[in-house]
């Protein structure tokens, strides 16, 4: 599997079908919960564990119990699944050579998984990694407001922000003054 180099659709993907699989009662009105921030993904989903599986058999990744067979089959044919009982184990193996790790909140009623989002390493010097960081790959920024947050020069920021665009990491959205910049 791939390294989740800022894959989050893949991570909130993963987890919320697993979720819904193995929830205890789908006639539950709470619903999973996915919140994205730019370095990392909550993810909040109503119902414990489920019956007779501790949290470290959760967190070993060793016991799968499918609480709806009939769906869980489904999902497994339609390869939104791959196998039963490997989801803890390939995201835990996603970050194993990550500094960041996920963590995993169990509660009786609730289980919260917290997915840091790797970054690749894209070479960038000091100003490049000072501008880069503070844009939002969701939230497209203006100019005046990047220069408020990195302290540069407005000619330092557009060159390093034109080199971005070049290297495929920024996206311009927008044109004249009302341009703005996200991640790609």
């Amino acid at each position: 599997m791939a390294k989740l180099a800022d894959n989050r659709e893949w991570a909130v993907q993963h987890h919320n079908v697993t979720r819904n699989v193995t929830r205890k009662n789908l006639r539950v009105t709470f619903r999973v919960y996915s919140s994205m921030f730019d370095d990392h993904i909550e993810i909040v989903s109503p119902g414990g564990l489920p019956t007779g599986i501790s949290e470290e058999e959760y967190l070993v990744d060793t016991v799968s119990v499918r609480r709806n067979p009939i769906l869980a089959n489904v999902f497994y044919r339609l390869g939104i699944i791959e196998a039963f009982g490997t989801g803890i184990r390939r995201i835990k193996n996603a970050y194993e050579d990550s500094a960041s790790k996920p963590q995993f909140d169990i509660r009786e009623n609730s289980i919260t998984v917290i997915l840091p989002v790797l970054r690749q390493d894209y070479a960038l010097d000091e100003d490049q990694s000072v501008v880069f960081d503070q844009l939002s790959s969701v939230r497209p920024i203006g100019m005046s407001e990047l220069l408020g947050r990195v302290g540069l020069s407005k000619s330092t920021v557009h060159r390093i922000l034109r080199g971005l665009i070049e290297r495929g990491l920024v996206v311009m959205v927008g044109s004249g003054r009302g341009t703005k910049y996200r991640k790609a």
